[in-house]
């Protein structure tokens, strides 16, 4: 069986040339369980507002101060100590609360000043559905839904600390599942990816939910959408455009569509020519400085603005500043510009 290698990397970009196929060299400085971390395989990376860098491994959570690391692992003794499982997800919502979310549908909040945790309820009506990939998705309105990708997502109560679909003020159709939810910034809506069946767009201003068959609220979007695209991994970025990928014949397309023009921005595009083998998107990011990367297995590049395609990042060993990657779990810019990589 082949040996994955998985790297919990910072990033530094500078403005050199590397090789022809690249126009910016990229150093990488490494961290590892050889400097501190207690595993190779980070799922999630997030600084808080006062300054610290929070990462989510596969066995446990820790906190890097810049200097040393700090681990707040499964206590049996401790009741407000964390669970035990992988982290696969960090969120910071808009009250500066640090959530955790966990491989094994345990979700809640941690103290990151008393160092406890604090378990929040999922409430489903079938347990089955919680097998489905998970994700939290915060909004600009202080809203925190959880994901369960393909099936349906729940909205958080505070009142009664629980995730249910109950508390839902989304409305979809009867039967519809929810494969993505991202609110749309600045507005009230929320684009929800329809499982087989394109893209929804939520109005709760109207309390309209707009599609291919039922559109009252003439979303012009969703009139010029393509049918033929089931997206996965929506993300809209600062000049209001909407990134997604679908799955071609065996491999992934990424699109964007622009708002502003209700139009596609560029045709569709892949990474199969660079990559040369099988690969999944699992998500887009934006810098500070609008640039646009997407990661995923295999994957992880940059978007070129005048040439409107993705440049892969080079992957395999130069020196001790390259990388190699097998996937990038998590992508996210530090104060200092840095981009650290789990």
């Amino acid at each position: 069986m082949k040996r994955l290698s998985f790297l919990f990397i910072c990033v530094l970009i500078s403005g050199s040339q590397l090789f022809a196929q690249q126009a910016k060299q990229f150093s990488f400085s490494r961290q590892n369980t050889t400097t501190g971390l207690i595993s190779n395989q980070i799922n999630a990376v997030i600084q808080d507002s006062t300054g610290y860098i929070w990462i989510g491994t596969t066995d446990g959570l820790q906190r890097f101060d810049g200097t040393r690391y700090r681990s707040f692992l499964y206590n049996r003794h401790d009741s407000a100590s964390m669970p035990s499982g992988p982290v696969i997800q960090l969120v910071i919502d808009s009250k500066k609360r640090l959530w955790v979310l966990y491989s094994n549908s345990r979700v809640g909040i941690f103290d990151t000043h008393t160092f406890t945790f604090t378990e929040t309820k999922i409430i489903v009506d079938e347990p089955r559905k919680l097998w489905a990939e998970k994700r939290l998705v915060p909004d600009e309105h202080g809203n925190l839904f959880l994901l369960l990708r393909g099936v349906e997502f729940l909205t958080l109560d505070e009142t009664k600390n629980e995730f249910s679909a109950k508390h839902n003020f989304i409305r979809m159709p009867a039967g519809m599942r929810a494969a993505e939810l991202v609110q749309q910034p600045g507005t009230k809506k929320y684009w929800i990816s329809i499982q087989s069946a394109g893209i929804g767009i939520y109005n709760s201003e109207t309390g309209h939910f707009n599609y291919r068959q039922h559109n009252p609220d003439r979303e012009q979007a969703i009139t010029n959408w393509d049918t033929t695209h089931n997206p996965g991994h929506l993300f809209f970025d600062s000049r209001n455009r909407l990134w997604y990928d679908s799955w071609g014949p065996g491999f992934p397309y990424i699109h964007c569509f622009d708002l502003r023009k209700n139009e596609s921005y560029t045709s569709r595009m892949d990474l199969l020519e660079p990559i040369k083998t099988y690969h999944e998107i699992h998500g887009f990011f934006e810098q500070k400085d609008s640039t646009i990367w997407v990661r995923g297995l295999k994957v992880f590049a940059r978007f070129l603005e005048k040439e409107k395609k993705f440049q892969l990042v080079y992957n395999g060993y130069l020196n001790e500043r390259s990388i190699f990657y097998d996937g990038v779990n998590s992508l996210h810019e530090d104060r200092e510009n840095n981009i650290w990589i789990g």
